[in-house]
């Protein structure tokens, strides 16, 4: 996730229930406080799960993601929440 989460932080500033998850090695700009509807983890993204814990960084598929979030995941709500 780069360090530019302005899309995430209007998501969340003009709704009332959208969550936001975000992974990469920063975290959320400072714009974004931490919540119950901002999550941020150290994870990359792969086309491999990688995350046992010798594996630095930890990588996930973004199917895998999904799961993990799941029944919050994007696929299975509205953008417009």
């Amino acid at each position: 996730m780069n360090y530019d989460t302005s899309f995430e932080g209007e998501i969340l500033e003009r709704t009332r229930h959208c969550q936001i998850w975000g992974y990469g090695s920063q975290s959320f700009a400072p714009h974004i406080r931490s919540n119950y509807r901002s999550h941020f983890s150290p994870w990359g993204l792969a086309n491999i799960d990688a995350h046992d814990s010798v594996d630095l960084p930890k990588l996930y598929t973004l199917k895998t993601l999904l799961e993990l979030n799941s029944p919050y995941a994007l696929y299975m709500r509205p953008v417009s929440c």
